[in-house]
């Protein structure tokens, strides 16, 4: 399951890196376009989603697959920001930037960081661990309600043209992908659903962050989470309805 889900995410950044190249756009607004149209919010939207589709279990299986995937998709999103980037002016100079960035991603560190903690079982102290258990029952719904609060509709008019490509990708195209290789596979769908979630998600608000520092083109950014958080509010309902239903 972790698999044929970092594998979809893949493919999705390969093929936004590919139809970027093919359009006249400045090379900010293909790095941009290549980290919007593969870059989940599993964060903000897919775990709560997940939590509140499929409940403690389903929140657990998607939150495992999460930390990997998080750092798959900050490491290629970095990787295609950095290569289009404007500011380093020879090969060296862009590989180090690219390197630094990877280095002194917070999410990237975060997510190694838990993963080690779970793999090899380290302990947390009591106070730390019900401070985080604080944490986790707050973040679902506060997510959703700063999600709502970001968007931006204004921006999105401004851009709609340029960003439906990628917002097609990221939640339409991306999740089908990886439906049809856990179809393929014959993966139950109890337990491809919590994959299957975090592939549907809207683009990443930090993308926009990323963007930013990166001399990516922060507006197509804008409008892509805008217009993919608004979008999959109806695509979500469609893949848990028709799918969900299933399991």
């Amino acid at each position: 399951m972790l698999l044929v889900t970092l594998a979809s995410a893949l493919t999705a950044y390969l093929g936004a890196w590919i139809i970027g190249h093919f359009t006249r756009w400045p090379p900010g607004r293909i790095g941009t376009f290549i980290q919007c149209s593969a870059h989940g919010n599993l964060g903000y939207i897919g775990i709560p989603v997940a939590f509140y589709f499929l409940g403690p279990s389903g929140l657990a299986k998607a939150s495992i697959l999460a930390g990997f995937l998080m750092i798959m998709q900050n490491t290629l999103s970095v990787l295609a920001l950095q290569t289009h980037s404007l500011g380093a002016a020879d090969t060296g100079k862009r590989i180090r930037e690219v390197a630094e960035k990877l280095v002194h991603n917070p999410i990237i560190i975060s997510a190694a960081a838990g993963i080690l903690i779970s793999l090899f079982q380290i302990p947390l102290p009591g106070v730390l661990q019900r401070f985080l258990d604080i944490l986790s029952g707050l973040a679902p719904p506060m997510s959703l309600l700063l999600i709502g609060a970001a968007l931006s509709l204004q921006v999105m008019r401004k851009n709609i043209g340029s960003v439906m490509g990628a917002v097609a990708i990221k939640i339409l195209l991306l999740p089908t992908i990886g439906w049809v290789c856990f179809t393929i596979l014959d993966v139950p769908v109890k337990a491809y659903l919590p994959g299957l979630i975090l592939l549907a998600t809207p683009t990443a608000t930090i993308a926009y962050v990323m963007a930013k520092e990166m001399h990516g083109d922060d507006a197509f950014a804008v409008a892509a989470i805008s217009t993919s958080t608004i979008v999959s509010a109806v695509t979500y309902m469609i893949w848990l309805t028709v799918v969900g239903n299933g399991g």
